[in-house]
């Protein structure tokens, strides 16, 4: 059978595979402490610490894979700060030579000319690629953190 429809984004493997392998390991851990508890002879009523132990045993799963979903997204953030950074130091860079050329130039226009060019440049990296932080009311003089 083919679904019309794709599943919705939060039923993608991606996010399902944490939920699946908890549920795994905890119905492991919670089935062989059973058994184990069986076999030692314990009563019902001391299989509370078993479910003790289950919910422990949860408890530090959900922590594992929030910490790692947490490093994954710092991560993804560092580099997309390092690929912004790069790509605007690549284009400051060109338009501060178009100043280095129009600094050797005799006519005094086209000096000028060079120099306008190379700050309209600076000013559309500077707008276009530089986040906004904030709102648009809000300070453009710093990158986000």
């Amino acid at each position: 059978m083919h679904l019309s429809k794709p599943l919705p984004r939060w039923l993608s493997f991606e996010r399902m595979s944490p939920a699946l392998l908890s549920g795994l390991i905890l119905f492991a851990a919670s089935f062989l402490t059973d058994i184990i508890l069986s076999w030692i002879g314990t009563p019902g009523q001391a299989k509370v610490f078993n479910h003790l132990a289950i919910g422990i045993i949860g408890a530090l799963l959900i922590v594992f894979f929030l910490s790692a979903s947490y490093e994954n997204q710092v991560y993804a953030r560092a580099k997309e700060r390092m690929q912004l950074i790069a790509e605007m130091n690549y284009r400051i860079r060109g338009a501060l030579s178009l100043i280095e050329q129009s600094a050797i130039l005799d006519n005094r226009d086209e000096r000028l000319r060079g120099v306008d060019e190379a700050v309209r440049r600076i000013d559309v990296v500077l707008t276009d690629f530089l986040p906004s932080v904030g709102t648009a009311a809000g300070r453009r003089d710093s990158l986000p953190n």
